[in-house]
């Protein structure tokens, strides 16, 4: 993905995952007899944990999994001015 190392492991069809650590998120792609998409979740010693119930597309489950492994921002939103102009 560009020389960019990213917090999360994505698996196509016919691999395996080359390493294993518990609580890492994964994306693995469906087989073509299972239908397109992939799945999302989190690996654990004894089961994986989806994040959604259903497959997503390969730019869905990238956004999110990139969304749930960068560190939280320290940047506030900035609060809201009521008496700014709407027009």
């Amino acid at each position: 993905m560009g020389g960019r190392d990213y917090n999360f492991q994505i698996v196509f069809k016919g691999k395996s995952l080359p390493y294993f650590r518990s609580g890492e998120v994964v994306i693995f792609q469906l087989s073509n007899k299972a239908g397109d998409g992939f799945w999302l979740g989190r690996t654990f010693s004894h089961f994986f944990e989806f994040e959604r119930l259903a497959p997503l597309s390969y730019r869905d489950a990238f956004c999110l999994a990139k969304a749930l492994t960068e560190p939280e921002s320290d940047v506030q939103a900035p609060e809201p001015d009521d008496q700014l102009n709407l027009f």
